[in-house]
């Protein structure tokens, strides 16, 4: 090789396609779909911080008692009630965060499920207006007016092209799986 010709490529790296071969393009996230993922980031915090709020500073003696046992100025009554707080809100909180993520990997069924637990929060909601004012049902009100946000931003036309199935563009010939059968 001489001094004025350029050097060979680079081999490609480990993992990597060869050049030429067929490899989707990346897509781009719509701005609605990121905002809404966001939105429902936002909405994980406002509904753990208002459960957490109701656990900590809620007296079990105020706590509606389903089942009638028990000393409800206990200790255990109260670590109970605490820890059912804790419990709930780690679930309402793991279930923003899927959906979020989900959505955000252009999965069609987590817009869905999106959609019917903000009707499912809507139901509670409804339940919330025959309740006195707190910092749980205020949290809860937020969190379902973000949710609102994000599921309208997630029915956007920008948002429904990003949610359709791409098509496929199948492989050059001479890629793929080999032929059935014994050769020739």
């Amino acid at each position: 090789m001489t001094p004025s010709s350029p050097a060979p490529p680079d081999p490609p790296a480990y993992g990597s396609t060869m050049p030429g071969s067929w490899e989707p393009a990346p897509v781009l996230i719509p701005r609605q779909v990121r905002d809404a993922a966001r939105l429902m980031y936002v909405g994980a915090v406002i509904g753990a911080a208002g459960m957490l709020y109701y656990g900590f500073a809620t007296s079990p003696s105020s706590v509606p008692q389903t089942f009638h046992f028990g000393d409800r100025n206990s200790a255990a009554y109260h670590a109970g009630v605490v820890f059912g707080a804790i419990l709930f809100a780690a679930v309402v909180a793991g279930l923003w965060v899927w959906m979020a993520l989900a959505v955000r990997r252009r999965k069609n069924w987590a817009r869905i499920v999106s959609t019917v637990l903000f009707g499912l929060g809507g139901l509670r909601l409804l339940a919330g207006l025959l309740t006195p004012a707190s910092v749980y049902t205020i949290s809860w009100d937020l969190s379902w007016l973000v949710g609102l946000v994000a599921v309208i931003l997630l029915f956007q036309r920008s948002s429904n092209e990003f949610f359709r199935k791409p098509i496929s563009v199948p492989p050059p010939l001479g890629y793929g799986y080999p032929p059935y059968g014994p050769p020739g």
